[in-house]
């Protein structure tokens, strides 16, 4: 955000009006948003098209995860769910 005003006190000529920034950003957020929900539908339409795999992702996430509440980013990223993490690449790698 700050290189965004820093931008705009330099660079005049790239935010014409002082709701480019809100603008920009909002188109930013909502792109990572909707990339993001658009992948989950492709992941559980893929798995419901493939039994094998869903039952593979569904065993992993019994086993790694004990408590629903405890779910968070780092338990994704760190490695714990390898089989969900190659399932998410390979719906990004068909897809999109």
């Amino acid at each position: 955000m700050d290189m965004l005003i820093d931008i705009e006190q330099t660079e005049k000529e790239l935010f014409t009006t002082p709701d480019d920034i809100k603008y920009l950003l909002k188109d930013v957020v909502l792109a990572g948003s909707d990339t993001t929900a658009a992948t989950i539908e492709w992941l559980i339409l893929l798995l419901c098209q493939n039994q094998e795999a869903d039952k593979m992702v569904a065993h992993e996430l019994r086993t790694v995860i004990d408590d629903v509440e405890k779910i968070n980013f780092s338990t994704i990223s760190d490695g714990k769910l390898p089989y969900l993490e190659a399932a998410i690449k390979e719906v990004r790698k068909i897809v999109f």
